[in-house]
Parts: C-alpha cells; sequence; structure tokens
C-alpha cells in the first residue's frame, strides 16, 4: 500500500498559489473560512487516486 505523506498543490480551482500539506497516517484536519478551498484540496487529493 502506498501512503501519501506530503502534497503541494498548484494553481487548482480556487488555489492559485502553491500550498504544501504535511499528512499524517492517523489524522489531518482541514479548518478554515468558508470560500477558503478546503474542499479544492479534498478534490485535488482525490485525482490523486484516479
Amino acid at each position: 500500500m502506498i501512503k501519501l505523506k506530503t502534497a503541494t498543490i498548484h494553481k487548482y480551482k480556487s488555489i492559485e498559489t502553491e500550498q504544501s500539506l504535511d499528512l499524517n497516517a492517523d489524522i489531518t484536519v482541514l479548518v478554515g473560512l468558508n470560500e477558503s478551498g478546503k474542499t479544492s484540496v479534498l478534490e485535488a487529493l482525490a485525482k490523486t487516486n484516479d
């Protein structure tokens, strides 16, 4: 099984500047205001599984 440890997203939907995420094997939490790009992050990560 391959586990994703870090992700860098750049120019995807509402994410215009490069954003890097460290992902923990146990739990990762996305917190932010409405319209801040949380769903865009999840969609970008989901595309890695296609």
